[in-house]
């Protein structure tokens, strides 16, 4: 796959933090906006070795439209873990009072639904896992540890 000047791709892997709002028009749902929890990477204080390391969330806003919104509102509710991708975009509008006002969200394109572990929504459920992508790729039984081909390593190319 070529890029011609740029490349704008974002991978969230988080948990959504707020209810998933529906965009309508004309009577249809045409897209949805909610928030992703994200962690950062744990950051220890030099000055403290022995402390336990802080841990930050960054909270995105996202909207998808369509498909992929549709998806969304079928099976995701706040508190559900999930992994998604898409683009990164930034805009501004001038609100009623005159001041330019600067927005920045992920428009999601994509979502994944390999997520393990539970989820801890108003109905106790998390979206669910249809298949093992790996299990349907080699075409072996998802029975659990072990269930995949040992590789010889005579059959390694390298």
């Amino acid at each position: 796959m070529a890029f011609a000047s740029g490349l704008n791709i974002v991978v969230l892997v988080g948990t959504i933090t707020t209810d998933i709002k529906p965009i309508e028009k004309d009577g249809q749902v045409k897209g949805c906006r909610f928030m992703i929890g994200v962690n950062r990477r744990p950051i220890q204080n030099p000055k403290q070795p022995n402390a336990q390391p802080t841990q930050q969330t960054d909270y995105i806003p996202c909207t998808a439209w369509g498909w992929t919104a549709k998806r969304i509102l079928d099976k995701y509710r706040k508190r559900y873990p999930i992994t998604a991708h898409g683009t990164w975009q930034s805009g501004s509008y001038t609100d009623r009072n005159g001041n330019k006002v600067y927005t920045n969200t992920c428009v999601i394109g994509e979502v994944f639904d390999f997520m393990n572990g539970s989820a801890a929504g108003a109905d106790n459920q998390r979206p669910a896992v249809t298949s093992d992508p790996v299990a349907d790729v080699l075409g072996v039984s998802d029975s659990g540890a072990g269930s995949y081909p040992e590789i010889d390593p005579d059959d390694l190319p390298f």
